[in-house]
């Protein structure tokens, strides 16, 4: 009797044992199949804004690939050429073009890229200079008619493509983004100008909005720990 007693008293222990043992399991498979979850969620959503930061981008390449913009920036290039202002100093060309900012050469690829920003809206303003890096036309004003100058039109000169930073603009009140990208001549291979344009950052926000949930919440933050989406 007291070995049966022990021996039940034991096989009890270990029923015991087990079960809160499953418990634990069930407990701890939960936990990281919620945190595995949520990991998905997230590279999911991240992957979708990058996939519409792409798109975008693309966007700019077809507007650097359009003929009015090629035949522009080759023609902006040819006026600086005949005009002599290479020879001018930075400061000699902003007072030269202080009132229009551009040379005015590319009066059909200004009208082609104002109606591509009428149907979409995503973008902000949108310039493109010629090869010296002078503004051959503009979708509205910009402070300088100099280009060449600047980091964006530098690195979008000499590898094709400048994506900026994310940063806030005080005046519109909203996260952008600068896109440029080279013109290029497909036929003869030339390298004609930089097309930059501004993408308006709010598009992140409306993604988190759209994938979140009564118990699913998104932050998106920048490198920096800026926050620029929070649902």
């Amino acid at each position: 009797i007291i070995l049966a007693t022990v021996v039940f008293l034991g096989l009890t222990q270990l029923g015991n044992d087990a079960n809160r043992r499953v418990y634990e399991s069930r407990d701890a498979l939960e936990s990281d199949r919620v945190l595995v979850t949520s990991q998905d969620l997230a590279v999911s959503v991240s992957r979708e804004i990058n996939l519409v930061l792409i798109e975008r981008i693309e966007d700019v390449r077809d507007w650097s690939r359009n003929q009015a913009v090629i035949d522009g920036a080759f023609d902006a290039g040819i006026f600086a050429r005949d005009e002599g202002l290479v020879a001018l100093s930075i400061d000699e060309l902003e007072t030269r073009f202080d009132s229009t900012k551009s040379t005015q050469k590319a009066i059909r690829a200004r009208a082609y890229l104002r109606t591509e920003l009428a149907n979409n809206r995503a973008f902000g303003e949108i310039l493109f200079t010629d090869a010296n890096g002078f503004n051959a036309a503009l979708t509205s004003e910009t402070r300088d008619f100099v280009q060449s100058d600047e980091d964006w039109w530098q690195t979008a000169w000499t590898e094709g493509i400048n994506v900026d930073d994310i940063e806030f603009d005080e005046s519109a009140g909203e996260f952008s983004v600068g896109i440029a990208v080279r013109i290029d001549d497909a036929r003869t291979g030339l390298r004609l100008g930089v097309l930059k344009t501004t993408l308006d950052a709010r598009f992140v926000e409306r993604i988190a909005n759209a994938r979140a949930t009564s118990s699913t919440d998104y932050t998106v933050a920048l490198p920096d720990g800026r926050l620029i989406a929070e649902t």
